[in-house]
């Protein structure tokens, strides 16, 4: 059954609106429904529904309402009870079947929710508690009460409009609220801040006229109907409209200092496209959705020209950033740009630390979409693939521009906007010759006529030869024309679809001298995506400085591009180009040069490795480079991995390729810990597999041993549970059947790992504990401190917590022996987690604090620690400060993408709103954490979700829902072994099973739940006997 009071009062029930009865028992209900499951005392019903008559006749008129009543609720459900007690009468109704308290749940759980920084997820709810609001409350109530009650309700129903306004505001969706925003005003045409609202809805979106008119609107009817003027913070906003305050556009980007500003330079010699421009300009005009324009066309014809024209033109107009991305759909020997690495480079692009991009893809199109969210940004996507390519790298909120260059008509992109470019017209091709060569051009000239029939009408092939006159100034433009149409017949050269351009490419590389053509064709060589000088110098055999001159020659012919200070790349067709070019005429030496360029990527990858992860099991690297590295630290090398990682990779491929395996083996090796560590997977479980089987082919057993250890790492990583085992048993039978002891027990420890990931806690025991025997018969007293703490997390998890405080105590001696600071701060916070289990939270805050000093957390470590510290703060009374650092944790687990560290916020949180009393707030953080959970398959999490909610309904009186949250919880804590989870499932069943069936009837569950919990010695075993010593429970209570 469902009562509606935000608007003309409804009784609806099986789906059907019923007769809420007569004046004075719509009064009478509408008292008690202000309060369900409260009592309501005889006095208050008088006076609120029948006000000033006698009390002596109204006591018996309200005895007549109530009994109407209970005859009309009882009809309609008879689970909904109306009972008379001590003098006051009390509606039995689950406030969630009243409108209005259903609406202040959702917008104390918006309000709680955006405060742990979901706006989206707050907006959601707000939206949906606004359509619970379907007129005047109360309409057809009379009285005093009444009109009170009503402007009270309204007020709260216009919060909760302004809070939702808040948040669309701030998020750009200006647009999308103004019709909304303008109604409510007329309808409340007193109440200052939705006139604010409204206001800056309107300037935000352009219409500042608008906006003035709405405020002396306002001060009109202030001054006719109230006698009053305009709040100050009113009038102080009509001032900044009429001034054009930059301060209330939308808020500029979070991260970097400054707007992001990458568009490529916008040539002087921009010729033409007038009518195209036009078009495109129009198109670009704001709407309320987010504008994306695709220029489509033949290769060269001049869409990136133009969408940078373009962009530069309207620039001014997205003051958060234009950031400019190259798709590589047509790159020769690359694959298209994927979806994962396009998102990293736009987060980097907006300011995004690299260490706090999350790895997943789904994770950092949320988390773009974020960033640039209530910004104007504009976005060039070059050379796009297709439509799957693009669809994760919109940006999800209007404000934006999005121009999208592509080869394919974009058929399947939804409500795109296209433009299909064709070659130009004679007279336009003839005036960017002209512009090009800096010289006076006539078009009637049949030379000039001849150069751009050549050219096919194609800008770039206009550009490259407009060049090549620009730097010879003894040339004529007849001198061009005999070139263009002799000897081999340039323009017909490549038989297929870009032969044109085939022709201009050929043209340029035969206008270099022998020194550029042999540094081009090797250029062509270079498996990467880019170059650098380095990597220059080493292909050509000479130093940094004469590489670096010789790509800036090359860059003035345009047959490069510097898409970034100090890297170049060619144009994609340029590249292959060069490629077949590079294959038909090889260069000198051009095997040992690629050669040379394998070592020294192997070398310099192998100095970044030593820099950033110093380890005792090294791979030897014997591979010099004759470019020596340009960084002396960690910083360096980690910046030079992060740059060359994509050129690393297809070093690795090409040195494959070209039968140079061990080669690309040794790069598998030193990328192991980068790749790892920067969520990578996919790349380097690939290029493992195919080190483990070089290492096979070439017979290196100890080599491919390791390859196998880092594969199936990373597999566990991952995700990939049965790979990683595979791949672990298949490295541990290798590493027995050659005796390295190591190694074996390096297996065993990471097959522990997996079934610890699994929640496999006994077979994860065994595996852990024949690792760590391993690592003392290696004297590896490292890998010794590694494996008792890994012992010690699982003996946590199987409740015995006096041999898991041995462990990680002993793993603290062993890293403190060590100076391994790291394997320490691990240590510490472990035994910290251990104590506050026990229920020593003070001595708990103190190995909390000490693993904090031990050196500077990473972003992850440092999100763990303040989710350990605030648990702290929740056992000890101290709830809402420890919400607080919660939340802290939640926004970095959710900047770096740890979906199970969310989770574990999420249910955090709940558990802290549970013991403030504000169940609403609670249940929407445990319910968003059971559903991350369930898609994670993480069932740990799910245990936690499942007994907070299950205790909400419990509280609530909703046994049944109660019982089967417990019952679930109770199935998954055994499958896991967890014996706390499953003693939490056992007592939340017996506090069920008590107030329904009674004391009795729970005792079993009530002690099997304390033996358990004694069975650990932690302080719910004190509880719970307190219960069952005084069974007092009562059924139905």
């Amino acid at each position: 059954m469902e009562f509606r009071i935000l608007g003309p009062m409804e009784l609806w029930a099986s789906g059907a609106s019923r007769q809420p009865g007569w004046a004075k028992e719509r009064g009478v209900l509408a008292v008690l429904l202000m309060a369900p499951g409260r009592p309501v005392a005889v006095e208050s019903l008088i006076e609120r529904v029948w006000e000033h008559d006698t009390e002596t006749r109204v006591r018996a008129a309200l005895h007549t309402q109530i009994a109407r009543l209970r005859r009309r609720l009882e009809a309609m459900d008879d689970q909904v009870r109306l009972h008379y007690r001590a003098g006051a009468y009390t509606l039995d109704a689950d406030p969630e079947q009243v409108d209005y308290h259903r609406f202040a749940r959702l917008c104390a759980q918006a309000r709680s929710i955006a405060d742990s920084g979901d706006t989206e997820h707050a907006a959601a709810l707000l939206r949906e508690a606004l359509r619970l609001w379907r007129g005047t409350p109360l309409s057809g109530i009379e009285g005093a009460w009444a009109e009170r009650t009503r402007r009270t309700i309204e007020d709260e129903l216009v919060g909760g409009a302004l809070d939702r306004f808040k948040i669309e505001l701030a998020r750009g969706r200006h647009a999308q609220v103004i019709n909304e925003l303008d109604r409510l005003a007329a309808r409340f045409p007193h109440h200052e801040k939705l006139a604010e609202s409204l206001m800056l809805a309107l300037y935000r979106d352009g219409r500042s006229g608008d906006a003035l008119h709405v405020f002396h609107r306002l001060r009109e009817r202030l001054a006719a109907d109230l006698g009053a003027v305009p709040h100050p913070e009113t009038s102080r906003l009509h001032r900044r409209i009429l001034a054009g305050d930059p301060g209330l556009t939308l808020p500029r980007r979070p991260y970097a200092a400054q707007a992001p500003s990458s568009l490529p330079r916008d040539l002087h010699t921009f010729t033409g496209r007038t009518a195209e421009l036009t078009r495109l300009t129009a198109l670009a005009e704001g709407g309320p959705t987010v504008t994306v324009i695709a220029i489509d066309g033949m290769p060269g014809v001049g869409k990136s020209t133009l969408a940078v024209h373009l962009a530069h033109r309207l620039a001014d107009r997205y003051p958060d950033g234009q950031i400019f991305l190259h798709l590589r759909a047509h790159h020769a020997d690359h694959e298209p740009l994927d979806g994962g690495l396009a998102l990293k480079h736009l987060l980097l692009a907006v300011g995004v630390p690299a260490d706090e991009i999350p790895t997943d893809v789904e994770a950092r199109a949320a988390r773009w979409r974020g960033a640039v969210a209530a910004r104007r940004i504009l976005l060039v996507l070059d050379d796009a693939l297709g439509n799957d390519q693009i669809r994760l790298l919109l940006p999800g909120t209007p404000g934006c521009l999005v121009i999208v260059t592509s080869r394919r008509r974009l058929v399947g992109l939804e409500a795109v906007r296209p433009v299909s470019l064709g070659v130009l017209p004679p007279a336009e091709a003839v005036a960017l010759l002209a512009r090009v060569a800096e010289r006076a051009l006539d078009p009637a000239d049949p030379a000039v006529r001849a150069v751009v029939g050549l050219c096919g009408g194609l800008p770039l092939a206009v550009q490259l030869v407009g060049g090549r006159l620009l730097h010879r100034p003894g040339w004529t433009v007849g001198d061009l024309a005999e070139r263009l149409s002799g000897g081999r017949g340039r323009l017909a050269e490549i038989r297929a679809e870009n032969r044109d351009l085939t022709a201009v490419f050929a043209l340029s590389y035969e206008g270099l001298d022998e020194r550029l053509r042999v540094a081009f064709r090797l250029l062509g060589l270079h498996p990467g995506l880019d170059v650098t000088a380095d990597d220059t110098a080493v292909l050509l055999g000479t130093d940094r400085a004469t590489a670096g001159a010789m790509l800036e020659e090359l860059l003035d012919y345009h047959l490069i591009e510097d898409p970034s200070r100090g890297r170049y790349r060619f144009h994609d067709l340029i590249g292959e180009y060069a490629s077949r070019l590079a294959a038909l005429d090889p260069p000198p030496d051009a095997e040992a040069a690629l050669d040379r360029l394998t070592d020294h990527y192997l070398a310099t990858a192998a100095r970044a490795d030593a820099l950033l992860y110093p380890r005792g099991d090294r791979p030897a690297v014997t591979a010099v480079s004759p470019c020596p590295p340009s960084f002396a630290d960690a910083d360096g090398a980690r910046g030079w991995l992060d740059a060359e990682s994509d050129n690393l990779l297809r070093v690795a491929s090409d040195a494959v390729e070209r039968g140079r395996g061990g080669r690309a083996a040794g790069l598998a090796a030193v990328l192991a810990p980068h790749l790892e560590s920067t969520g990578r997977w996919a790349d380097a479980a690939r290029l493992h597999e195919r080190a483990a089987a070089v290492w096979s082919d070439l017979g290196e057993h100890g080599s491919r041993i390791r390859a196998l250890a880092d594969l199936s790492k990373i597999y566990w990583r991952s995700g990939r549970y049965a790979e990683a085992l595979r791949r672990a048993h298949e490295g541990l039978e290798s590493a027995r059947s050659h005796g390295d002891g190591r190694a074996v027990a390096g297996f065993l420890l990471q097959i522990g790992q997996v079934h610890w990931h699994l929640a496999e806690f006994d077979v994860a025991l065994g595996y852990l504990q024949q690792a760590l025997a391993g690592f003392r018969e290696c004297a590896d007293e490292g890998d010794v401190g590694e494996a008792l703490n890994n012992l010690g997390i699982v003996l946590c998890h199987l409740g015995r917590y006096g041999e898991a405080a041995d462990h990680f105590r002993a793993a603290l001696d062993t890293h403190t022996r060590l100076g391994a600071d790291e394997g320490r701060q691990i240590a510490l916070n472990n035994i910290g987690d251990l104590e506050q289990m026990l229920g020593n939270y003070d001595v708990a805050l103190d190995f909390y604090l000490r693993a904090r000093d031990v050196k500077e957390m990473r972003r992850q470590h440092q999100a763990v620690w303040l989710s350990n510290v605030a648990t702290v703060y929740r056992r000890t009374g101290r709830a809402a400060e420890a919400i607080g650092e919660y939340r802290k944790a939640l926004a970095i687990y959710r900047e770096i993408g740890d979906l199970r560290g969310e989770c574990d916020s999420l249910n955090h949180i709940g558990t802290c709103f549970t013991a403030l009393g504000r169940d609403g707030e609670a249940l929407i953080h445990h319910q968003k954490a059971l559903q991350s959970a369930r898609e994670l398959s993480e069932r740990y999490e799910q245990t936690l979700a499942l007994l907070g909610i299950g205790e909400l309904h419990l509280r609530a009186g909703r046994y049944a829902a109660a019982r089967e949250r417990f019952e679930e919880s109770l199935a998954l804590a055994r499958s896991i072994a967890d014996v706390r989870q499953e003693a939490s499932a056992l007592a939340g069943i017996g506090e069920v099973v008590a107030r329904t069936r009674g004391a009795a009837v729970a005792e079993p569950y009530r002690r099997q739940a304390l033996e358990l919990f004694s069975s650990l010695g932690v302080r719910e075993a004190d509880v719970l006997q307190d219960r069952l010593l005084s069974p007092d429970d009562i059924p139905g209570a």
